[in-house]
């Protein structure tokens, strides 16, 4: 039921070639059914990777077992832009061999401002050719980064959080012993055109 993932840190704890083994069909091993997705990520300046990068804006079918920035994915008629995202503090926290990071961050901390232009270029080619769902697959280790994101972007409707852990929570929603929320579910921006972006963990 996975139609697209983005690229989280755990994925590279083993190093790029095991990354590349897990996704890549070989073997009598299937490989992965769904792409994995970093638009701020060069796979091809890696050579366990570069031979799995396929093309932005291809059908997430298509794409299954193969690295790229964004796909499409058809729904109910509608055709829905994915793209990824991944923090560009994975280097000090994993094993990302040759991949490419970008922007670097600002001692040692995620810049935002920059983060978001990268990102923006890849949902500007989204809205270029006439897709306007656009859900961004973001793994940015805290939550805060994502927030901010979606005030500093145009064009994405849904941000998928990833890597923080954080249980937010509506009143529908009855929680296990112990847990706390930490918000309000989903989380409720306005990005740079004041339009809605909700964001989920």
């Amino acid at each position: 039921g996975v139609q697209a993932s983005a690229v989280g840190n755990h994925e590279l704890d083993l190093g790029t070639a095991t990354f590349a083994s897990a996704i890549n069909s070989g073997s009598g091993w299937p490989g992965a059914s769904f792409p994995f997705l970093a638009y701020n990520v060069d796979f091809s300046t890696d050579e366990e990777t570069r031979e799995l990068v396929g093309n932005n804006g291809d059908e997430a079918g298509a794409l299954a077992g193969k690295l790229a920035g964004w796909s499409k994915i058809q729904i109910g008629g509608q055709t829905i832009g994915v793209i990824g995202a991944s923090s560009a503090t994975f280097p000090q926290i994993t094993t990302t061999g040759k991949l490419s990071f970008s922007p670097a961050p600002k001692g040692g901390i995620e810049d935002v401002d920059g983060l978001a232009a990268v990102l923006q270029q890849g949902v500007n080619q989204m809205l270029t050719q006439g897709i306007d769902k656009v859900v961004m697959l973001a793994h940015m280790q805290q939550i805060s980064t994502e927030k901010a994101l979606a005030s500093k972007l145009r064009g994405v409707d849904v941000i998928v959080a990833g890597g923080s852990n954080t249980l937010l929570s509506d009143g529908d929603d009855k929680l296990r012993v112990g847990d706390k929320s930490a918000g309000e579910y989903p989380f409720v921006a306005y990005d740079r055109d004041g339009q809605p972006v909700l964001v989920v963990n």
